[in-house]
């Protein structure tokens, strides 16, 4: 009787806007994995995100670019910053009065184009840098194509896949106040592809494929936003027979996003962390382009000899089998990667974080490891040979099971910390050998205190019988002296062996 009087959740947007946000969504967990949207940071207008000090100048403007890039996972490096004023400077006569923000490819490098108006609107600039970014990510490495009719919409929707939904949303709208002695004035204007209510959706289809049920950062969002998120929120909370899927004849795609998008095993889906698998002239174009993130790919078996990606976000890949020879990984986050029978001859994983990572079988005979993080590692029957562990983070779970530890280039001595596997073995044998050692002089000891004590029995008996006094007590005098003369000796005699070969053991190492 209760649910005669409780509302179906509405939705703030029409069911063909829905099932594009929808049908998008799943192209960009296609292209960019799950976990990319699960593990990406919220970005917020606050001073932890954007510390610098900022007075409007291009210079600051650069500083910000830099920030935004990085929180996209784009080598600020490879992207180049203009100012612009109130026209089209790609295309130079056709005006573009209103546009915040360009994007241009030359030169093998990405050019962001940002009207000079825009430098006085910090939360803006930072909206338009990340849309322009998303451009690069998007037709820069090949994505889409720019004649797709939804293309800009789609990277406006990115932006909340990659946590920068925040600035977009409540960009949508600004509002200028301004005076000029004692004239005031205001203005409105609007920018972006997707209205507020677009937003609202897209964020709550954020916030629910993290598991947010209540995000914090919502409190963030203008109130125009904030409140199509919230009806959002309570219709993808809802269950699915109270709100029925919408239905939208698919757009064409891109020749690459058609490709993309036929039904494919390693294509990921809602619910699972399937591995995305990608090409190695793939992977190096794309860090070419700028990009760093490339966590959760299936990676198998690559040929990546020589390759250089230092400083890429590498989590949970899976590498194993793959031939990383000469391969630069330096300071490279790969953390839970599976190296499993690699080749890693002479790789160079300086300053890595290969916490979590397998090894096991791995051929890293010549790598460069100086300064990783090994803790969790698990190097088990790797080729180990000539590879250098200075200056390395290793803990307990770092597991070295039947791995040649005489080879390892390393500034301590492994074998006396408290490592797992070979390190384990070697402490087991170690200690088996002090308790056979100590049960062998316990019995030598005890054997010589009873041949010492069966003399002195013996002797006694023979005085007492021959000066004829009585036999208990000489007797008992007897055997304990014989038994106390005789531990006496064994016990010299345990010291001088002991001696003996600790200087055995001294010339050997000196040899």
């Amino acid at each position: 009787m209760s649910n005669w009087f409780a509302s179906e959740p509405d939705c703030p947007i029409d069911p063909p806007t829905r099932e594009w946000i929808e049908r998008r969504w799943a192209w960009l967990t296609e292209q960019f994995g799950l976990e990319r949207v699960r593990s990406s940071r919220v970005i917020l207008p606050s001073a932890d995100f954007f510390p610098d000090s900022y007075q409007g100048t291009a210079d600051d403007a650069r500083v910000m670019l830099d920030r935004v890039c990085g929180y996209m996972g784009i080598a600020p490096e490879t992207v180049e910053l203009s100012i612009f004023e109130d026209r089209n400077p790609v295309h130079d006569g056709q005006g573009r009065l209103g546009t915040a923000g360009l994007y241009h490819e030359e030169a093998g490098k990405f050019r962001i184009w940002v009207e000079v108006g825009n430098l006085d609107d910090p939360l803006g600039l930072v909206a338009t840098m990340a849309h322009e970014i998303g451009h690069v990510l998007l037709l820069g490495h090949g994505r889409v194509s720019p004649d797709a009719e939804d293309h800009e919409a789609l990277t406006d929707l990115l932006t909340v896949y990659l946590g920068m939904g925040v600035f977009t949303a409540n960009s949508v709208i600004r509002e200028h106040y301004w005076h000029a002695g004692a004239v005031a004035g205001w203005s409105m204007g609007r920018r972006g592809y997707l209205s507020m209510p677009m937003y609202g959706y897209a964020l709550a289809r954020f916030a629910r494929t993290r598991a947010e049920e209540d995000p914090p950062w919502a409190k963030h969002l203008r109130a125009d936003v904030h409140s199509a998120f919230t009806k959002s929120c309570r219709l993808l909370a809802a269950p699915a027979q109270a709100v029925p899927a919408p239905v939208l004849a698919p757009v064409t795609p891109h020749p690459q996003e058609r490709q993309s998008s036929e039904p494919d095993d390693s294509a990921p889906d809602d619910g699972g962390d399937s591995l995305v698998s990608l090409s190695a002239e793939e992977l190096l174009k794309r860090y070419a382009c700028g990009e760093r993130d490339f966590r959760k790919l299936d990676l198998r078996g690559l040929h990546l000899r020589s390759a250089n990606l230092p400083q890429s976000n590498l989590i949970a890949v899976d590498l194993s089998g793959a031939d990383l020879t000469d391969a630069v990984l330096s300071e490279a986050n790969l953390q839970e990667a599976d190296f499993q029978e690699a080749i890693l001859c002479r790789t160079n994983l300086r300053r890595a974080n290969l916490s979590g990572a397998d090894f096991s079988g791995a051929d890293l005979a010549g790598a460069d490891l100086s300064g990783a993080d090994i803790r969790g590692a698990d190097f088990t029957g790797g080729m180990l040979d000539r590879t250098v562990l200075v200056g390395t983070l290793r803990n307990a779970s770092t597991d070295l099971t039947d791995v040649d530890l005489s080879q390892v280039v390393c500034d301590v001595d492994l074998s006396k910390e408290d490592l797992r596997g070979a390190m384990l073995t070697d402490r087991l044998a170690a200690g088996y050998d002090r308790i056979a050692r100590g049960a062998g002089f316990f019995l030598f000891g005890s054997f010589w205190l009873l041949i010492g004590a069966a003399i002195g029995g013996l002797v006694g008996t023979a005085l007492s019988v021959g000066l004829g006094v009585r036999t208990g007590s000489l007797f008992c005098i007897s055997v304990g002296g014989g038994a106390i003369l005789s531990g006496v000796l064994s016990v010299q005699r345990i010291i001088r062996l002991r001696a003996q070969q600790h200087d055995d053991n001294r010339r050997i190492r000196r040899s």
